[in-house]
């Protein structure tokens, strides 16, 4: 397995909603509030986000884009009694 270097690649996190009123989904990634758009279903999305990311990429300074990398994690599923 080839280990990815950060020169390969940059993450950032998206994050993703259903619109109910609108039936459609919506993708924004937080750390670029310029990064955001709407799609009818997911693989839509997902290109739209790359789109959208790339030319907001194409934008920022190499400075801008490392402070605007995920450090995102996960998550995780609490129980709490009632």
């Amino acid at each position: 397995m080839k280990m990815v270097s950060q020169s390969d690649e940059i993450l950032f996190t998206a994050h993703i909603k259903f619109d109910k009123a609108s039936e459609m989904y919506y993708g924004y990634l937080p750390n670029l509030p310029a990064a955001q758009t709407f799609a009818l279903n997911l693989d839509e999305l997902y290109k739209n986000l790359n789109e959208v990311l790339n030319l907001c990429l194409e934008e920022l300074s190499a400075e801008e884009i490392s402070n605007a990398q995920s450090h995102f994690i996960g998550t995780a599923l609490l129980r709490v009694k009632k």
